[in-house]
């Protein structure tokens, strides 16, 4: 069985593999673009303030500056 399972006909697995990405795109639907936009403001709010806070800093009220002072 195991020998059998090993030596499998590449073709009928690339067909298997197909059928089953077909499958999962088809029961989670297709998103248009503003949709998959919407999705992901939480990701691009955290990216950009993440991005401001490195290349602007804290300022004034920044931990890393409360403790560069204190230390």
């Amino acid at each position: 069985m195991f020998r059998k399972t090993v030596s499998t006909n590449a073709s009928r697995a690339t067909l298997l593999i197909r059928l089953m990405v077909g499958v999962v795109f088809l029961s989670e639907g297709m998103q248009g673009f503003w949709e998959m936009m919407h999705d992901s403001r939480t990701d691009w709010a955290m990216l950009l303030g993440s991005l401001f806070l490195l290349f602007r800093g804290g300022g004034r009220w920044s931990l890393d500056r409360i403790l560069y002072f204190e230390g």
